[in-house]
Parts: structure tokens; C-alpha cells; sequence
């Protein structure tokens, strides 16, 4: 906090930040725009300066972040080794231990990448082979998906209370919760996934030399890990592209829309005027010469010519156009404004933007304004607004150094992990051009459809489990939707979030849309829906907090919350358990005798039937409450006090449900996400049999017999 005098101008309040500090030194005298927002929860790290006998606080924000993570290791670790370990699971920590104990590793894409097998192995060799230890790196990554929205609570990106909802969200998510505890690929890629997605938004926001090597590390970790990758890039690619064309690219966009239209009728049309049959993919024990056949006939496939063709002549068209009209108009700028509707000024973070302000690159050194604009990404982007996909491109080019090791960490990493530490040199071709490798063994096996679920299987699964990412995350997709058409329309101008929300759209409904479309479909799979969808919940519970709560706390002698509004929560609170508990007393019914097995069955109770109509008392009493808090504090402070009531009856029935799923039945087959799961009787078997070795033989040398055609072999081979 302090005053500060720059050209005539007196800055009073918290100190600018880095973009706003670039605008005052960047020439003409600006108007200065309201100053920054302070620290909601705690003191701003950038308004402390390093003044002597200064000594770092833990503000209340960083004490909730704190607590978060240590419910997230406790729910993680607690009773870790109790389950039975699953068919899978068993694979994966044989085949672990096999790679611990000298007896080496080779990539099969029949288990997905070698990412998990290096990770548990080296758990193995610090800390011994057991149930628990097998699980220790999935649970490890649990706890820090809780951790890293710490990583978005900026200003342009989920702020400081949708980061908050965020990590309390992932920490009490059912199925985020049973996958971390659970040795399989998704809870290493939803890490993977989350922290990759924070780089790319956090370089647009500010091109540091630190996210393109967090990029390096993080992508050849992802893809020697799980296949779903692919089409997790591809969304990723595909929404930076798009918010390329809707900026300096704009004059290509029909262009993009031929060649993507001839893409289309090239494999969806032609095959079936000309008769031609995309050729099998050889997956299974594939020899040389079958995919020496393969890779002929694919190469000579019709689609795939007339595809390559309306590619190259797409790019050739779309450089032409771009050389052509160097100085193209920007457009409108993908830099976007919240969910909900905020006034004040274009850039959303109470800076004004100047064309090409001093932005920095690698460490923090500046880019001269004389930067070098020789070629077609100069001349295209480089006079782009900071802060946009854009100027992160043009820093990107400059930066050849980051680019550099972006590049060679991917290949590096890639290659030790395939190559399981280069004595698996067949790992490379497993890794890119083999018919049974990471990408083409699972393509060819989608007509196989394994699991046989239907094409809305996730769409049953998800709201059986997680309440607030459907409910809220559906709901701020929806306005997201709006926005982005009022946007496109010229309606209303994008602010400071719209990219990173229109970002967060786009991973969501093109993961759940890709999933639904795959032959193969999973419980563990809906994870990677549920994490968008939890993030976008968390958008908006955060901006409502920002809109109707924070700006009447800042307020001089403002007061956002009293007792009224608490009360308006509590009542609703109390009310909603009370109709849940009404529904259990009156569903539960009686015992009565029957012709059925056991003798017994439960009915409806005559009591009960007599009076159904209690159960509609409960809500009668929500809209009396509702409407009296409308007319007594307002519509803003009873919608947020509804929305609170709302958030912690359904984190209450989360966590019920979770705690069911995980500790209480996590190996017993009564949730559709317990899927192919070993019953727990394996354990008990293997306890008595460890008793009966021990008396019979002194030790572990009783010779045991299992028949593998019956299924058994796993985890029985792990086990035993």
C-alpha cells in the first residue's frame, strides 16, 4: 500500500500490477483506471514490498488452501490398503514390481503408457511393495489436483473464490475421490491434465520462459501415460485455433471452413461413392508384413489422398490471403469478460491496454518495442493486446530459447519413459508407428466396443455422483454458451475471463462429447468429465461471491452479510434435511410376509400412504422463506443466500455418497462406478492361506494351484 507519482498522476492504494505498471511507462499519458482490487481474503503478494523486518504471514486464504490439502491427504490415505486390489490394478502393480525388482518393463498399450509404471516402481524402491505403497503415487496426485486451482485464482481466470470452490469442490468430489485412491492411468492424467491447462491459459495471460518448460515436462508425461491424450490435445489445439480465427486469422476463417467441409466429405462421403473400406488396424500380435499391408493400403486410401490434398491447398489459399493483408484488422479479442455481466472498464482488471505494451519473455527480460517484425508472424501478430492467444503466439516466436527446451524436454522425456531408461529401444515404435502401439492399438479396437455401454452412459452415470458439477456446471455452461453467441453477435463486449471460460466450455463438452462417441466406456472415464465440469461449477459459485457479496463488503462501512442472510441460508438448510429425512421415514415402508425368497418383503406402509401430501410441505416452506428474504434484504443477498444453502446440501449429499463408495463399499459391487471389481473375499482367502502356509510349512511354501482359464490369474498372480 502507498502513494506514487508517475506523469503528473497520483496513485493511491494497492500498486499496480506488472500490466499496469507496463502502461504508465509506456509513453503518452494514460487515464488511469480504478486501481486494482485488494486480497479479499488476505494481504496482495505484489502490495508487499521488501522492506527490512518484513516477515511473510499466512493470510487466511493461504490457511484455507492448508487445510484443504490436509483433508485431501487425510480422505486419500486414510485405510488405503483395506480394498482388494482390482483386475487392473493387480496388472499394473505385478508389472510394476517385475520393473522394481530388475526383471525389466516393456510398453503395452494393452495397459496404456509406461508413465504409471515408472511412477509406482520408484514407490516400490523407496518404500517396499505392499497394497498400500501401490497406491501411494495415485493418492499423492489426488492430493495435489486439490492443490493446484491455487494455480487460477488470478483475476482472469477463476479469481480468488472460484479457485477457493475449486480445490473444495475436487476435495469432495465422489468419483475424483474413489480414482485416487485407485492404481489406474486417469488420476495421474486428470494431474496431468489440469496442470497443463494452467500453463497454456497462465502463458496467454503473461509469456513466461517457467509455463513453456511446465508444458515440456507435463505433455510427455501425459502421453506415455494414457491414450486419452489425444483427444484431450485435440480439444486444447482446437479452441486456441479458433480463438486465433476469431482475431488477426479472421480473414482465413472461410478458408478453414472449405477445407474442413472437403475433410469431412473425404471420409464421409467419398469411401461410399467409390466403395472403398478403411483397412483394419492389425492390433492383435501384429507381424511385420500385415502392417507393412496396413500402412499401404492406409496410405493409398482414398479419403486419406483427397484429405492431404484439401489440406495442403487450405494452407497454401490461407498464407496466400495472410501476405497478402499483413496489417488485417484485430477483430474482437477473445480476452472475455465473467459468467455474470460486469460493468467498468474493457479490460476487466481495472487496467487500460495500450497496443504492444513492455511485455517480457524467458526470466522477466522485456521485448523491446523494436522487436524484430521481419516474416508472417511478426507482421500478423505482433502489435497484438497482452493477454491474448495472439501476443502469446508472437512471444512464443520470439522466444526461441523456451521454444527450444519446450521441444526437447517433450522429446526427451518421451523417449526415457517408452523406452523404459533406453532398454526398451522397440518402446519408439510402440510410442508412434506400431499397429499395437499407444494410439493405433485402442483406434483399432473402437468397433470392439468392450463394456457395451450405450452412447448416454456418462450423461446416467454423472448425476449419480457428483450434484454441484452437474447441477452448477451445467448451469454455467449454459450462460457461458449465451455470452459466447452475444459476443459473437457484437451484443456486448468479451472482458477479462471470457477466453478462460470459453476455454473451460470447450474442454468439457469435447471430452464428454468424444467418451460418449468412443467404443470402449468406463466409470473411471467419467473423471475427465467431472473435472471441467467442477471447474466450471466453481466459476460460478466464485463470481457470484464476487458480484453479490465482496463489493458490499468492500463498501465504506459495508456489511454484505447479517444476521438475516444467515438466517435466510440456515432455514433453507434445515428445511431441505428435513424433507430428506421425511422421504426416508416415509418410503422406508414394513415387513411383510410374502411368496417371495427369503419370506419377507418390505410395502409401503398404510400410515404412510395416508399421508404422501407431508412431502409437500418441506418446499412450500423454501418458497415462504425465499419470498420473505426477497422482500426483507433484497434479490442479490437472497440469491446468494439461497445458492449457499443450495452448495452445502448437495457437498452434504457428496460427501455421503462418497463415504459410502470409498469406505464402506469400495470393493463391493452396489455403485455403477465399482465396475469388474475383485471382491473382497480375495483377501480374506489370502489371509487364511497365508496362516496355513505359515502352520504347515514354517513359512511361504505351500504350493498353490489356481485354474487361469476360470479368470483367477489376476490379481491372484499378484497376490500370490
Amino acid at each position: 500500500m502507498g502513494d506514487r507519482h508517475e506523469r503528473g498522476l497520483t496513485i493511491t492504494g494497492p500498486q499496480p500490477g506488472p500490466l499496469a505498471a507496463a502502461v504508465l511507462a509506456a509513453g503518452p499519458p494514460v487515464v488511469a483506471a480504478e486501481p486494482p482490487v485488494e486480497d479479499i481474503l488476505g494481504t496482495d503478494a505484489a502490495s508487499v514490498t521488501a522492506t527490512p523486518g518484513w516477515r511473510p504471514r499466512l493470510t487466511v486464504e493461504q490457511g484455507v488452501y492448508a487445510l484443504l490439502i490436509i483433508l485431501a491427504a487425510l480422505t486419500r490415505f486414510w485405510d488405503l490398503g483395506s480394498r482388494t486390489l482390482h483386475h487392473d490394478e493387480s496388472l499394473h502393480t505385478y508389472y510394476s514390481w517385475l520393473y522394481t525388482t530388475g526383471q525389466g518393463y516393456v510398453h503395452d498399450p494393452l495397459m496404456h503408457g509406461p508413465f504409471l509404471f515408472h511412477a509406482v516402481g520408484l514407490a516400490y524402491l523407496l518404500l517396499g511393495d505392499s497394497e498400500v505403497t501401490s497406491r501411494l503415487m495415485p493418492v499423492l496426485f489426488g492430493v495435489a489436483l486439490v492443490w493446484l486451482p491455487y494455480l487460477l485464482r488470478g483475476p482472469r481466470f477463476l479469481g480468488q473464490w472460484g479457485a477457493l470452490a475449486a480445490s473444495a469442490l475436487i476435495l469432495i468430489s465422489p468419483a475424483l475421490l474413489y480414482q485416487s485412491r485407485y492404481l489406474r492411468h486417469d488420476m495421474f492424467t486428470l494431474t496431468g491434465t489440469l496442470l497443463l491447462f494452467i500453463a497454456i491459459v497462465r502463458y496467454v495471460e503473461k509469456p513466461e520462459r517457467r509455463w513453456l518448460i511446465t508444458i515440456g515436462i507435463t505433455l510427455p508425461c501425459l502421453i506415455a501415460n494414457h491414450e486419452i491424450i489425444f483427444g484431450l490435445l485435440a480439444v486444447f489445439v482446437g479452441m486456441l485455433g479458433l480463438a486465433l480465427l476469431w482475431g488477426r486469422l479472421r480473414p482465413i476463417t472461410p478458408v478453414v471452413i472449405v477445407t474442413g467441409a472437403a475433410f469431412l466429405a473425404s471420409w464421409l462421403i467419398l469411401p461410399r461413392l467409390l466403395g472403398a473400406t478403411l483397412p483394419d488396424i492389425p492390433w492383435e500380435n501384429p507381424t511385420r508384413d500385415n502392417q507393412l499391408t496396413f500402412y499401404r493400403e492406409f496410405l493409398t486410401y482414398p479419403a486419406l489422398i483427397v484429405s492431404v490434398l484439401a489440406l495442403i491447398a487450405g494452407v497454401a489459399a490461407a498464407g496466400l490471403i495472410l501476405r497478402r493483408r499483413p496489417g488485417a484488422p484485430r477483430g474482437a479479442v477473445l480476452a472475455g469478460d465473467g459468467i455474470v455481466p460486469t460493468a467498468g472498464d474493457d479490460a476487466g482488471d481495472g487496467t487500460a491496454l495500450t497496443p504492444n505494451p513492455a511485455l517480457t519473455i524467458g526470466s522477466g527480460e522485456p521485448v523491446p518495442d523494436h522487436a524484430p517484425k521481419v516474416g508472417l508472424v511478426p507482421s500478423l501478430f505482433g502489435s497484438s493486446r497482452f493477454g491474448t492467444v495472439e501476443a502469446a503466439v508472437y512471444h512464443l516466436w520470439l522466444d526461441r530459447t523456451g521454444f527450444n527446451w519446450m521441444i526437447g524436454l517433450t522429446i526427451g522425456i518421451s523417449v526415457v519413459l517408452f523406452t523404459s531408461l533406453f532398454t526398451n529401444l522397440y518402446g519408439l515404435a510402440t510410442a508412434t508407428i506400431a499397429t499395437d502401439g499407444t494410439l493405433l492399438y485402442w483406434l483399432g479396437q473402437h468397433d470392439y466396443r468392450r463394456g457395451e455401454q450405450p452412447w448416454f452412459y456418462y450423461l446416467l452415470l454423472l448425476p449419480q455422483y457428483e450434484f454441484i458439477a452437474v447441477l452448477l456446471g451445467l448451469a454455467a455452461a449454459v450462460v457461458i454458451a449465451v455470452r459466447s453467441v452475444r459476443v459473437g453477435l457484437g451484443r456486448i463486449a468479451p472482458g477479462s475471463r471470457f477466453f478462460f471460460q470459453l476455454f473451460l466450455l470447450a474442454w468439457f463438452a469435447g471430452i464428454l462429447g468424444g467418451l460418449s462417441w468412443a467404443g470402449e466406456k468406463m466409470p473411471w472415464l467419467m473423471t475427465h468429465i467431472t473435472l471441467p465440469a467442477t471447474l466450471l461449477a466453481a466459476a460460478l459459485i466464485g463470481e457470484l461471491i464476487e458480484r453479490w457479496w465482496a463489493p458490499s463488503r468492500r463498501a465504506p462501512g459495508g456489511r454484505a452479510w447479517a444476521l438475516p442472510e444467515w438466517s435466510v441460508s440456515a432455514a433453507l438448510v434445515v428445511v431441505g434435511v428435513g424433507w430428506f429425512l421425511l422421504a426416508a421415514r416415509l418410503s422406508y415402508g414394513e415387513f411383510v410376509p410374502s411368496a417371495a425368497a427369503g419370506g419377507w418383503e418390505r410395502a409401503v406402509s398404510p400410515w404412510a400412504a395416508g399421508r404422501w401430501w407431508w412431502l409437500a410441505l418441506p418446499p412450500l416452506a423454501s418458497l415462504a422463506i425465499i419470498g420473505g428474504g426477497l422482500l426483507w434484504r433484497g434479490a442479490r443477498r437472497t440469491g446468494l443466500a439461497v445458492l449457499l444453502s443450495l452448495v452445502v446440501m448437495l457437498a452434504g449429499l457428496q460427501i455421503h455418497v462418497a463415504w459410502r463408495l470409498v469406505y464402506e463399499e469400495g470393493d463391493v459391487p452396489r455403485d455403477m462406478m465399482v465396475y469388474t471389481q475383485t471382491a473382497p473375499d480375495v483377501s480374506r482367502m489370502i489371509g487364511e492361506l497365508a496362516v496355513l502356509s505359515e502352520e504347515l510349512t514354517g513359512g511361504a511354501g505351500l504350493e498353490i494351484w489356481y485354474d487361469n482359464n476360470q479368470g483367477v490369474s489376476w490379481p491372484l498372480q499378484w497376490y500370490l
